[in-house]
């Protein structure tokens, strides 16, 4: 619920990850995010993941394309959805949950079984994917104002900067003036 009342990506990664993985007792969670509506999807933030696993999923990937495909929650069954260099045991990516923004997909969120090795339950599942709804209207919130905050500061960058060329034009006029 308090989700969409953030202003930075970080807590949306901790929303997707970090929480889950620690209330829910999960063995792993990584979020995979791509800036651009189409390439890579990077990994951004993890837990149960090292830097020897997979830092991005290639779009063309069976997971990314069925992900993209289905527009919901993937329970991955077989192996070959998923990268070589993954976590095993009971970190072994076991869901995957896709963010999308208008039917688009944003990032995919992988979860592993929980530390005892059982599989997240269906209100487990619908849980993650609350989150995942909420966190892109979240993500939409944070680069609007972004990009407001962007704007802002141009503008005020543009002020200061015509405020010294009116100073500057004065000055030549103040120097073009004397005899």
């Amino acid at each position: 619920a308090a989700l969409p009342l953030t202003n930075h990506f970080r807590a949306i990664g901790a929303a997707l990850v970090t929480e889950p993985a620690r209330e829910l007792e999960l063995a792993s969670a990584a979020v995979f995010y791509r800036q651009a509506a189409t390439g890579p999807l990077r990994r951004l933030m993890s837990e149960g993941w090292t830097l020897d696993h997979a830092a991005s999923l290639d779009p063309d990937c069976l997971l990314v394309r069925s992900l993209q495909a289905e527009h919901a929650p993937l329970r991955i069954e077989r192996r070959d959805l998923l990268p070589d260099d993954i976590p095993q045991g009971a970190a072994l990516p076991v869901l995957a949950m896709p963010v999308e923004s208008h039917r688009v997909l944003r990032a995919i969120v992988l979860y592993g079984s929980h530390h005892n090795s059982t599989l997240p339950d269906p209100d487990e599942v619908a849980l993650l994917h609350r989150i995942a709804t909420a966190a892109e209207a979240s993500h939409q919130q944070v680069r609007i104002a972004t990009l407001t905050r962007e704007a802002e500061e141009k503008q005020a960058r543009i002020g200061q900067l015509e405020a010294s060329l009116a100073e500057l034009r004065a000055r030549v006029r103040a120097r073009s003036a004397l005899p």
